[in-house]
């Protein structure tokens, strides 16, 4: 495995108790390790067993705080699983600010978000090329900033990325997209526009989620977070709500579906 693949493997692994709950860090501005993973089972079988469940709690204990009804018994109460899938973490980059997401770049180096707005090119040995600034603004408060981040599928020759954060809406915030142009020399991103907010805008710090992933199609999908709030929950029963649903953006265009 290369080295990018074993660092975002662990980024995975470190934040995986926060992931569970809100899929965002929730680290203000404390300073995290970027490690290097080499995962033992990768090329072969999962080593977690069925019988690994056996006698351990269920991840949530806590009284629900809504009156919606699981699909089945035991949807939201799923038992922990007690992995035997061995690892080993190598640090290659330290002193980085509350990292959020780390995409390789098609040289091997790797592209990595900061919490605070802007972002970091650093090479695969995690020594840092770049910082990259010129964002739109970021609501950084609690679990919001800036979050995840990808390449277009044309990068090498347009140079164009997107990536998602928390924006200051009204009287309230949302997980907004936005793409831009990099500029790596000039160390600024230029050409943006947000092409996305997952409305209505909410008052919480909570989570925004979110992922963005591109098909083999070249269309951009985006997931957001619930915000924690009965009211942000609700939005996700609702068939017409952006919170509720999955788009793509393909180049310039954007058509949300469901």
């Amino acid at each position: 495995m290369s080295a990018y693949q074993n660092l975002i493997i662990e980024s995975l692994l470190s934040k995986k108790k926060y992931m569970l709950t809100t899929r965002s860090l929730s680290l203000f501005s404390v300073s995290l390790l970027l490690a290097a993973t080499q995962v033992s089972a990768c090329f072969q079988s999962p080593t977690t067993k069925p019988d690994d469940t056996d006698g351990l709690p269920p991840v949530e204990t806590k009284p629900a705080n809504s009156k919606y009804q699981p699909a089945f018994k035991g949807q939201t109460r799923v038992a922990a699983v007690k992995t035997t899938t061995a690892f080993k973490a190598e640090k290659i980059a330290t002193k980085i600010k509350s990292p959020w997401a780390v995409v390789p770049m098609p040289d091997g180096r790797l592209l990595i978000t900061l919490k605070g707005g802007t972002m970091q090119i650093h090479q695969a040995d995690g020594s840092l090329v770049k910082a990259i600034t010129g964002f739109p603004a970021v609501d950084d408060k609690a679990q919001g900033g800036m979050l995840d981040v990808a390449l277009d599928p044309a990068f090498i020759s347009n140079h164009v990325i997107y990536w998602s954060f928390s924006e200051k809406n009204g009287s309230g915030n949302l997980t907004a997209v936005a793409k831009g142009t990099l500029n790596e020399a000039a160390g600024t991103i230029e050409n943006t526009s947000v092409i996305f907010r997952a409305t209505p805008a909410l008052n919480s710090n909570l989570h925004f989620g979110s992922r963005l992933a591109i098909d083999k199609e070249g269309y951009l999908y985006v997931s957001a977070g619930e915000r924690s709030i009965l009211e942000g929950r609700a939005q996700a029963q609702l068939l017409r709500s952006e919170e509720r649903r999955v788009g793509k953006e393909c180049r310039s265009r954007w058509s949300p579906y469901h």
